[in-house]
């Protein structure tokens, strides 16, 4: 039993699910004249804008407050992560997946590419970008790329990345 009632979004989702399901075996199985039911199945309330007040944005004061914190305690690399986060407007997946041949500085105008890769998928279509590096943006990546961390750790950014392995959820 249900312990509370989901969103229309969050059954929109799994409808998602469900609907892919239905076609992926009509397809596979050539059944011929037969209807995906989920195609059409809407939500009621689906279609609604999501309440944006929910996530508010940082206000100046939390902002300032939270690089303070970050750039006097956390450790080199977290803080170069911070800078490129407050930078680009990244998400945090995206700064942490980059890859070396992901950043651009040589370029005319210097960026990093959001792409989809083994190590890291982008969120939607329109996720996949160029992010321009301005200022902090910059000397991060390039610090990034060039030195190991005081911990002696490798930077985030991977030269030889490793493909992801793929979850099972049946095993």
């Amino acid at each position: 039993m249900l312990k509370a009632i989901p969103k229309a979004a969050t059954v929109d989702r799994y409808l998602n699910v469900v609907r892919a399901i239905i076609a992926h075996r009509i397809r596979e199985f050539d059944l011929v004249g037969v209807k995906n039911q989920f195609e059409k199945l809407d939500v009621a309330d689906s279609g609604r804008e999501p309440d944006k007040r929910k996530r508010l944005p940082f206000t100046a004061e939390q902002l300032a407050a939270t690089r303070e914190r970050v750039l006097d305690r956390a450790a080199d690399d977290l803080k170069q992560i911070w800078r490129l986060l407050q930078g680009t407007g990244c998400r945090l997946s995206e700064i942490t997946g980059l890859r070396v041949s992901d950043v651009m500085l040589e370029a005319q105008y210097p960026h990093i590419d959001v792409e989809w890769h083994d190590e890291r998928r982008v969120k939607t279509e329109v996720s996949r970008r160029k992010v321009p590096l301005i200022g902090d943006d910059e000397k991060s990546l390039s610090n990034m790329i060039c030195h190991k961390s005081h911990l002696g750790r490798c930077n985030p950014l991977r030269t030889n990345p490793k493909p992801r392995e793929k979850a099972n959820s049946y095993s």
